[in-house]
């Protein structure tokens, strides 16, 4: 597979004295300052990292998304050297970087660019009442146990890898567990060694039945899906397999672990059943503006004409925005129409087969109750 160059930054509080190189059999990474704009008088304010990684992908769209996964046992290490916070990575370019080649595929992500709508759910005055009420009733070890279980589902939410995410709901439904095991009668032990005096089998405390039961009992899932979801948990514990794999295990199970957890709160809670519909659905991200994916070649462009340290190629996307339509009081009516233009920036080599691809945010759950950023026309400028 060819070889990609990738751009990413990152927030931190850690600043470099200068550039750093670090060096990986399957990867090649610089490590340099970003500087904000500077201020009458004084010096440039440090702003973050950015990172440039080296390594074969398939095409810049794998390269942009193996990219934070690649780079973040060196930012781990720089964080726990310094004892520094350093936020999670955030790719933006990629450029094919192989010896030799005159054509070179170049690949952009541009996130939250700003229109004027975005999708939103609408505030459910009657929902929320009801989860009011409810959770100004509990008291104790109830409440604690609830209230913590949310708190850690909602920064789920924020969370960009899936191993994280799957960390927060599982601590989620740690919480609920005791509450679950209490409600159901369920077992709060289980069989350990024999007693090496008397040959009676110990019981051991702790044990996730009340997980289990929200898992099989209040969502639709099956016993093959608890055995999946034991064995990834064992499997991050006790490092019984690579990251990468358990990482994308995480991703096909969370949706299931994200409805025991909401089911169980409601059961706990007693939220009425009637309510249950509306809430047992997928979490709706935080969507600040459109993105859009920006894919071209680069016409001879030699490596010797790429300086690292120096400006590269790189586009320019505006946006046009056009005008609503339909009734926000009927479902499904609202549209919005935009246009999004692209234009090779910086760099005196032309380009050809441009392309944008819009990744607008939906949320396939309500597309009836937000604005549906659905007619979308791409126009790209000259290059």
């Amino acid at each position: 597979m060819p070889l990609f160059r990738t751009w990413l930054v990152a927030d931190s509080a850690l600043a470099l004295p200068g550039p750093i190189d670090v060096n990986y059999p399957n990867l090649r990474a610089r490590i340099t300052n970003v500087h904000g704009a500077p201020t009458q008088g004084a010096p440039l304010a440090h702003a973050g990292l950015k990172f440039q990684i080296t390594t074969e992908a398939a095409d810049p769209r794998e390269a942009l998304n193996a990219a934070p996964n690649l780079i973040y046992p060196t930012i781990d290490l720089l964080s726990i050297a310094h004892v520094a916070a350093i936020d999670e990575p955030i790719p933006f370019l990629t450029i094919e970087w192989e010896p030799g080649v005159h054509d070179r595929p170049i690949g952009q992500i541009f996130r939250d660019i700003h229109v004027s709508q975005v999708v939103r759910r609408p505030f459910r005055p009657d929902l929320f009442k009801v989860f009011h009420r409810r959770f100004d009733i509990l008291d104790g070890d109830a409440r604690e146990r609830l209230q913590r279980s949310i708190h850690l589902f909602r920064r789920s939410h924020s969370e960009r890898d899936p191993l994280d995410r799957f960390e927060d709901v599982w601590g989620g439904l740690e919480a609920l567990n005791p509450l679950l095991i209490a409600k159901f009668n369920l077992p709060s032990t289980y069989p350990g060694a024999r007693c090496p005096n008397c040959g009676e089998q110990i019981q051991v405390p702790g044990r996730s039945s009340g997980i289990r039961h929200a898992v099989l009992s209040l969502t639709s899932a099956v016993p093959g899906d608890w055995k999946a979801i034991t064995d990834l948990r064992n499997g991050i514990a006790h490092s019984l397999k690579p990251l990468g794999p358990l990482s994308v295990e995480a991703d096909r199970l969370l949706p299931i672990l994200n409805r025991a957890l909401i089911a169980g709160v409601l059961d706990l809670a007693g939220i009425p059943t009637e309510h249950h519909a509306r809430s047992i659905r997928p979490p709706l991200p935080i969507a600040r503006g459109v993105s859009c994916f920006v894919t071209g070649v680069l016409i001879e462009c030699p490596l010797s004409m790429l300086d690292i340290d120096g400006p590269v190629p790189h586009f320019k996307v505006s946006v046009a925005e056009g005008v609503s339509s339909g009734d926000p009081r009927v479902p499904g009516t609202r549209k919005f129409t935009f246009t999004l233009s692209a234009t090779l920036q910086a760099f005196p080599v032309p380009g050809r087969d441009v392309a944008v691809e819009t990744l607008v945010h939906k949320d396939p759950e309500d597309e009836g109750a937000t604005l549906d950023l659905t007619e979308v026309t791409v126009a790209v400028g000259d290059v």
